[in-house]
């Protein structure tokens, strides 16, 4: 028999099945990651949404003085606004008034006169409106114009003016509502409740100038 030297090659000493070429060696399997979330790539458990508590309702001790407050503010405001808002829109008589007693100097002066219509109606006693009250004295007679023969005021100034007056009486009425909205704690309630109230809080104001409007025709 030949003996083995210390020379020969362990790979020829090896059996045939398992003498295997390096590039014949076979690959590992390859895992298919679609089976296998990566833990890194896992999306976390959504966050349950914290539930806030309903809040009380507004206290009646606060609430209705409030409520009585701005619907107060509201009724003068949609009178004062409706007739420039005839005015403008080009509804009125056009007349004479003459000046018959100012008081007062400066932001605090007030005049008033007689107002006779073209139309052939006078009224007594008409608060001069759109003009610089302190620039006129007794006797002074300005071209003006009146809603109506019920109407408390003559207006002696320009279209500009009278926008300027009914837009910010607008604002003024919608500001009421948003404060009758608040002291009723409209914002507190939830659903249909909510928009029920928020709808007469911002609508009261509305309808009283609807309501001043037709007193004024």
């Amino acid at each position: 028999m030949t003996g083995i030297t210390a020379g020969d090659d362990a790979e020829a000493l090896a059996p045939p099945a398992q003498r295997m070429r390096p590039e014949s060696a076979p690959e590992p399997p390859e895992v298919d990651h679609a089976f296998w979330p990566d833990s890194s790539t896992t999306a976390a458990p959504p966050r349950r949404a914290r539930i806030k508590p309903p809040k009380d309702g507004r206290r009646p001790a606060l609430g209705l003085p409030l409520l009585v407050l701005f619907a107060l503010c509201a009724a003068f405001f949609a009178w004062v606004s409706a007739d420039p808002i005839w005015l403008a829109l080009g509804h009125g008589d056009q007349g004479t008034l003459t000046v018959t007693e100012c008081a007062g100097s400066g932001l605090a002066a007030r005049c008033e006169g007689r107002f006779v219509a073209a139309a052939g109606f006078s009224v007594e006693k008409a608060a001069l409106a759109g003009a610089a009250d302190d620039e006129h004295h007794t006797g002074d007679q300005l071209t003006a114009r009146m809603v109506s023969d019920t109407s408390k005021f003559a207006y002696a100034g320009d279209t500009t003016g009278l926008h300027l007056r009914w837009s910010i009486g607008l604002g003024l009425l919608l500001l009421c509502g948003a404060g009758i909205a608040w002291a009723t704690g409209a914002l507190r309630l939830h659903g249909r409740a909510r928009v029920t109230v928020l709808a007469l809080s911002l609508g009261a104001p509305l309808l009283l100038l609807l309501g001043n409007l037709a007193l004024t025709w």
